[in-house]
């Protein structure tokens, strides 16, 4: 084959010398550190969102087997260190809220049984929390789903807009107990 005459990038080819060093400007430079401290950002919300996406599903799991076993305090303590770990995730609050719930039933039934007040007072405590994280779970979950955060009225609009016959945004997804950033 036929030998090609090897160029040095860094040389100019008219003078056969170095070539000049470019100029950066300061605005090249800001952007440059811009993008560096973005990449920054999103590697580390990436690194949470990795370290999360390994957590979330083994706490889940932990309160659910509680919770099938009837050791309704023990799920309350794993649904919190879900929520204190994301508090976005709206399965960590459906899912306390029904523990609550089935925590106030049992409460309540024996407090009815024995005629103790304080335990009816006791477990309607838990019944109001209960509605509470199921609130919180709704608002969760619309604000995953990019839906408004507020209730529809009884017309089927909600309150700040006129009623549509197609929805502009895609449908929502079902829950997932975790999510990745990007």
């Amino acid at each position: 084959g036929r030998a090609w005459p090897r160029r040095r990038p860094w040389a100019n080819p008219a003078s056969g010398g170095p070539a000049a060093p470019a100029k950066v400007s300061e605005e090249d430079k800001k952007r440059a550190a811009e993008a560096a401290a973005e990449r920054a950002r999103i590697e580390e919300a990436n690194a949470k969102a990795a370290e999360l996406n390994t957590k979330l599903p083994e706490i889940l799991k932990a309160g659910n087997d509680a919770f099938t076993a009837k050791k309704y305090d023990e799920a309350i303590t794993h649904y919190d260190q879900g929520l204190a770990l994301d508090p976005t995730q709206a399965v960590f609050h459906r899912n306390k809220g029904i523990v609550l719930r089935a925590r106030g039933v049992e409460k309540f039934n024996a407090a009815v049984k024995a005629k103790d007040q304080p335990g009816k007072d006791a477990a309607k405590e838990d019944f109001k929390n209960s509605a509470e994280h199921m609130e919180k779970a709704l608002a969760a979950q619309r604000d995953a789903c990019g839906a408004p955060n507020h209730r529809p009225s009884r017309f089927g609009a909600t309150s700040s807009q006129p009623p549509t016959t197609s929805s502009p945004r895609a449908p929502c997804e079902p829950l997932r107990p975790w999510r990745s950033v990007c």
